[in-house]
């Protein structure tokens, strides 16, 4: 079993190398979020953010290297602090408007 499925998914899925190229080039970081948030269900949301705190906590001496050797160099997220905050922030909005409100860590 890999470490993040839930992120490796995303990144794989959405983030590859070849997002631009399939998505076109206007097309935003926070676009793609918001198309991956309203294709996913609520549970996968859920272990995402779960995700998205334990890879923060384990690597917040040095993110977007610790990011970049665990996922792929190619993705240009950086800095990745700022791309998980707007990924969180998507993902909780999202809930609430179904109702649905995330555990904190």
């Amino acid at each position: 079993m890999s470490d993040y499925p839930y992120l490796r998914s995303l990144l794989g899925g959405y983030f590859n190398q070849d997002y631009d190229i399939i998505n076109g080039p206007d097309i935003s970081d926070e676009g793609i979020i918001k198309y991956y948030i309203e294709h996913v269900s609520d549970n996968v949301l859920h272990e995402l953010l779960i995700e998205i705190d334990d890879f923060e906590c384990k690597f917040s001496h040095n993110l977007d290297a610790s990011f970049e050797t665990q996922f792929s160099p190619e993705l240009c997220l950086n800095p990745i602090k700022d791309f998980f905050t707007l990924l969180r922030k998507h993902i909780i909005v999202h809930l609430a408007k179904r109702g649905d409100t995330p555990a904190t860590p």
